[in-house]
């Protein structure tokens, strides 16, 4: 074979070996650097997910504690349930507002507004017609008005609101009302004093005696325990 040639084969397995060994290590480079961050993708991920597991556990806790004021056939004025709120966002400011929203036939309707009315002689159970204004919502079987909400300066165009009104809301009612767990819902627009403003319920259901069926949960249903939160005060 003439040398020229040998010399050309040999020079260019040389190259492709160059190209095929450049190329192994570079993969291995690559998949080793690809690891590191699957492992610091994981370990972020992990401690996002502790500490979201943590804050809405510390949300849930609030809510028993204001819920022992509503268990069984106890009743609460307004005033007990402000001092307690009030005690409540002291400590956890990422709350907006904290409100209790009793579940009101419509037998019942004409004397829970009367009674309202007493402390509250503006009140009547509203709802957000399609110009975002709160007008007297019409008569339905059912009703889930916000009753009693703290701090209720801030939240006046809340107060009587009726829940169940909303398509989205309502959902979330009848899970927390018939799985006995508290819901969050989807995202939901405020609006206060002119500004929008995006956040979520939380729901914790609570009954008149110890209810382990859908059937028990249904009938010794009372009311929820509610959190109003904001994503700018949240994050």
């Amino acid at each position: 074979m003439n040398p020229k040639n040998n010399l050309k084969l040999i020079l260019i397995s040389i190259t492709f070996f160059g190209f095929f060994l450049s190329g192994t290590v570079s993969w291995f480079l690559h998949e080793a650097k690809m690891n590191e961050l699957y492992l610091d993708y994981r370990k972020e991920v992990g401690e996002y997910r502790e500490t979201i597991y943590t804050d809405a556990a510390l949300r849930l806790e609030v809510l028993y504690a204001l819920s022992i004021l509503y268990h069984e056939d106890s009743t609460t004025d307004f005033k007990r349930m402000d001092a307690e709120v009030e005690k409540l966002l002291k400590r956890h400011k990422e709350i907006h507002a904290l409100a209790w929203v009793p579940l009101i036939p419509q037998s019942e309707r004409m004397d829970f507004v009367s009674r309202q009315q007493q402390a509250f002689p503006e009140f009547e159970i509203l709802k957000e017609n399609t110009q975002k204004s709160l007008v007297k919502v019409e008569t339905r079987n059912t009703y889930f008005p916000i009753y009693h909400i703290s701090p209720l300066k801030e939240n006046r165009n809340l107060f009587g609101l009726n829940l169940s009104s909303n398509s989205i809301i309502v959902k979330t009612l009848e899970k927390a009302m018939k799985s006995g767990q508290a819901q969050a819902t989807d995202s939901i627009t405020f609006f206060q004093h002119n500004k929008e403003k995006k956040g979520f319920y939380i729901f914790l259901p609570v009954y008149t005696a110890n209810s382990s069926t859908v059937e028990e949960r249904v009938r010794n249903f009372k009311g929820f325990v509610t959190g109003i939160y904001t994503y700018d005060e949240v994050f």
